[in-house]
């Protein structure tokens, strides 16, 4: 499906998001981001990870490559493979694909340490 710049589209949760989900319009805020600079010119970057959160506190890691430094640029994302990763709100293992992330208060970070 090619994406029309005047085709409206309905706000997806990151959750619903997959591998084969046709092009589609998220409302996120940026946790984290992490840019990856080319080695010769390092004002521009190669492409960024991003930790996303959308309205319902679902938290997705994206890994966009071949970044352009253009605004408003469509992007493909792809999500990577699982793997085990260490958790900073519980300092427990978690997989990244299959574990969503708990929503702890200060107070519940506390009692697990």
């Amino acid at each position: 499906m090619e994406l029309q710049k005047d085709m409206p589209l309905d706000i997806t949760p990151i959750s619903q998001i997959t591998l084969g989900t046709d092009p589609c319009k998220i409302n996120v805020r940026i946790v984290r981001l992490w840019g990856f600079p080319k080695k010769d010119k390092l004002e521009e970057f190669t492409g960024i990870d991003l930790l996303l959160m959308d309205e319902k506190a679902e938290i997705n890691f994206v890994d966009v490559e071949k970044l352009d430094n253009n605004e408003d640029n469509a992007y493909n994302v792809s999500t990577p493979k699982p793997t085990t990763k260490r958790s900073l709100a519980t300092s427990k293992d978690v997989q990244q694909s299959s574990t969503k992330p708990k929503l702890m208060s200060k107070a519940q970070i506390k009692k697990e340490k």
